[in-house]
């Protein structure tokens, strides 16, 4: 086997094992957080966005193109139904998927939708929801404290 073939085979395979999707965290600000709707992007690899909080509630707006649920604690509808050991979650995985008709819920423009987060504090966080395609730009959306 000549040395060419070799460093070719190699390039190969470690151009083959690197990851498709973007690493980058984007960062918010706090303020920003507390007065403006942040717009993300979402792909159906997904998005993970990190309030540094415990949550208490999530809302969202259109179920047609999303999905969401927690990474590091348990989501519940109420707490009469949650584990007596269950912690809440401080971030949320959030998902595009095949648009689901629902009959009586129409289509947003654009396939957006809102999702609404209250922690367990107080504070309220808005994010616009986008639908997207290929390799995200980031992979994750971090509030700072």
């Amino acid at each position: 086997m000549s040395l060419t073939y070799l460093f070719l085979l190699t390039t190969t395979l470690s151009f083959l094992a690197m990851p498709v999707m973007a690493n980058d965290i984007v960062n918010v600000d706090p303020n920003f957080a507390r007065t403006r709707t942040l717009e993300v992007k979402v792909t159906p690899m997904g998005l993970v966005v990190d309030f540094n909080r415990a949550i208490a509630s999530v809302n969202l707006s259109h179920q047609r193109n999303f999905v969401f649920s927690g990474m590091d604690g348990a989501l519940c509808q109420s707490t009469a139904r949650c584990p007596q050991d269950a912690s809440p979650p401080t971030k949320l995985l959030l998902k595009r998927i095949k648009p689901i008709n629902f009959k009586h819920e129409t289509a947003t423009p654009k396939g957006k939708a809102m999702l609404f987060v209250t922690t367990r504090d107080g504070q309220v966080y808005r994010l616009e929801l986008e639908p997207s395609q290929g390799t995200p730009p980031y992979t994750q959306v971090e509030y700072n404290r």
